[in-house]
């Protein structure tokens, strides 16, 4: 019997684990407003309040002294730079201060991003993909929000998520800079893999657009039924019926065509969008079949 060998493991299923921890974060992060009030209850608001502050300060004063000494310069301040404006500015336009947490939760989203995805896309692509993902998963995490006791659904969190995934972006990018380091140059490109899946993307997306606007009348009016329209939840409904008929057999026929450059493009671009469309499309589904009550 061969000795279990846990590097072994992880390498040979790196991606699903990461893809798994990313699943499991996403889910968890409405619940981390329970760490920021029993911080705010021991420490008071004020002080809670600044945690945020304190943490983007540490982070960029790290990245500081880590791409000096990597370099002996500070040429990766091109990057720091512009993501210290954006935390600033998001403290300073957003008065809420424990809204200020996702800047460091979403700088992280981006690294596990990154770490998942940089072996198999390459170049600028790669923080195009990081930032649609990363993004999409921030409304993600504002629809959780909509279900979740004593939480509500917000526009604004939205555009704090996808700024905030900038910055993980661009702290990315500067220390690759200050390591001279470079994305695999393995894999295709997005506009390799056939034209279903990008139709069933497209479906979805503009479907989800729709729903998340729609979910505001429903907020707004703190009614579900009679305020989202019958015809979205068919929408949905049809979204996950497209997956089932195209994904599987999809996937069977590039694997057995062995179209690698194809195979990548899907499996880093398509797939993991693909399924977190269907996330969102669930969401209404839940109300309607769990009697929840959406935020």
């Amino acid at each position: 019997m061969s000795k279990f060998r846990p590097a072994e493991f992880f390498n040979s299923h790196r991606s699903l684990i990461l893809w798994l921890v990313i699943a499991i974060y996403t889910f968890l992060l409405p619940n981390a407003i329970v760490v920021y009030r029993a911080l705010e209850a021991r420490f008071g608001q004020a002080a809670a309040g600044k945690i945020p502050l304190v943490t983007v300060i540490l982070v960029g004063l790290g990245n500081v002294i880590f791409g000096y000494r990597q370099r002996k310069n500070f040429c990766h301040l091109l990057y720091l730079a512009p993501a210290a404006l954006i935390a600033l500015a998001i403290i300073k336009l957003e008065p809420n201060p424990n809204k200020h947490i996702h800047i460091p939760e979403y700088v992280l989203m981006a690294c596990l991003l990154y770490a998942v995805l940089h072996r198999d896309t390459r170049g600028w692509g790669l923080f195009g993909l990081i930032f649609l993902l990363g993004a999409m998963l921030g409304v993600v995490d504002e629809l959780e929000q909509g279900l979740h006791p004593r939480r509500f659904y917000g526009w604004s969190d939205m555009l704090v998520n996808a700024s905030s995934v900038l910055i993980g972006i661009l702290i990315l990018k500067g220390n690759m800079t200050s390591r001279h380091d470079e994305p695999n140059r393995g894999g295709g490109t997005p506009f390799e893999t056939y034209p279903s899946l990008w139709g069933l993307f497209a479906f979805g997306f503009s479907g989800a657009v729709l729903m998340a606007i729609r979910l505001f009348d429903v907020q707004a009016q703190e009614m579900f039924w009679g305020v989202y329209p019958g015809w979205l939840l068919g929408w949905g409904s049809l979204y996950w019926i497209g997956c089932l008929l195209l994904i599987f057999p999809q996937g069977q026929k590039l694997s057995a065509d062995r179209q690698i450059p194809r195979l990548l493009a899907a499996q880093y671009w398509l797939l993991p969008g693909i399924v977190i469309l269907g996330v969102m499309h669930t969401i209404p589904l839940l109300v309607v079949l769990g009697g929840l009550e959406f935020r």
